[in-house]
């Protein structure tokens, strides 16, 4: 078999083994399918040991939420135990996390980058991640390198309201759903509505999550989006009555949005810092993926990326 035959195969043997569930009789019979000539067999057998070998590998929760099928995942004590985790371990492990710090440039000069800070600080490294928002890293790169500044202006970010309501019982709903979003068509102000405590019961109570703005954001007060929140349900839901616990919040410039040409302008920034060996790998919400689970995987990448420099 060709060398480029054989990685062929590999790459769609694995491709295809990952979203299968399937047993290892059923690889075996699909080779008159794909046509994998009975010589090359033996690349089949090397595939399902190489996908065998990789489930071995995976934790035990991650092998457990593949198996079950998890759509949504959540954590004990909220998703903030996540990052407080992520700071205590960096922290025992001799690194330094600097709070409440404004930065006012960062200048990349060769094989180093120079971050200034508010206080007059100045740090020096041989290599910077950077996992703020695109629109906060463009000022910051903008008397550097303008190239790279221009193009990260133009990943746009929009305000979202967020509303969380607490209700008394857990049969306020007439349903049992994740939520429901709201098609712009529609004469409602919200985004749509989360049904929390459908996806992850807790006791005797309903939690919901109305979120308001995005690209149709209008400015408002904590006050009256709080209103605006508590109508939209009335109006969806027929929830009247008052909430014994609620959050009301204004996230500015939170979601990044993927308008189109955004790929493009990844690929554009990837290629200068690739080109001109700039010390910086830029990751986060506003590259390439902007949920969680994008950001753990996007920062596990970088990582590698930079461990290959």
């Amino acid at each position: 078999m060709q060398t480029e035959n054989f990685i062929a195969y590999l790459v769609v043997f694995l491709r295809f083994l990952r979203r299968c569930s399937l047993s290892e009789s059923h690889y075996i019979m699909l080779d008159s399918e794909i046509f994998l000539p009975k010589e090359d067999q033996w690349v089949m057998n090397l595939c399902i040991l190489l996908l065998k070998e990789e489930k071995k590998s995976k934790p035990e929760l991650a092998r457990k939420a593949e198996h079950e099928g998890w759509s949504v995942w959540s954590l004990q004590g909220g998703l903030e135990t996540l990052t407080d985790s992520m700071v205590d371990h960096l922290c025992n492990n001799g690194a330094e996390i600097k709070y409440d710090t404004k930065i006012t440039s960062i200048e990349l000069q060769g094989k180093k980058a120079r971050i200034k800070m508010e206080s007059g600080e100045e740090i020096e490294t041989e290599q910077l991640i950077s996992a703020i928002p695109a629109i906060s890293l463009a000022p910051l790169l903008k008397k550097s390198h303008p190239g790279v500044s221009k193009i990260l202006q133009d990943i746009k970010c929009v305000t979202v309201g967020l509303a969380n309501f607490e209700y008394a019982g857990k049969d306020l709903l007439q349903m049992d759903a994740f939520g429901f979003l709201v098609p712009s068509s529609q004469d409602l102000s919200v985004l749509g509505v989360v049904f929390d405590t459908c996806s992850f019961p807790q006791g005797d109570k309903t939690i919901l999550t109305v979120m308001y703005g995005g690209h149709r954001y209008q400015p408002t007060t904590p006050i009256e989006l709080e209103e605006i929140c508590k109508f939209s349900l009335s109006k969806t839901l027929g929830i009247n009555e008052e909430p014994h616990r609620k959050s009301v919040q204004i996230l500015k410039d939170c979601i990044p949005q993927y308008t189109v040409g955004h790929n493009g302008r990844v690929n554009a920034i990837d290629e200068i810092i690739s080109k001109e060996s700039l010390p910086i790998i830029v990751t986060g919400a506003s590259y390439k993926g902007v949920s969680v689970n994008d950001c753990v995987l996007n920062g596990i990448r970088s990582a590698e990326n930079l461990l290959a420099r």
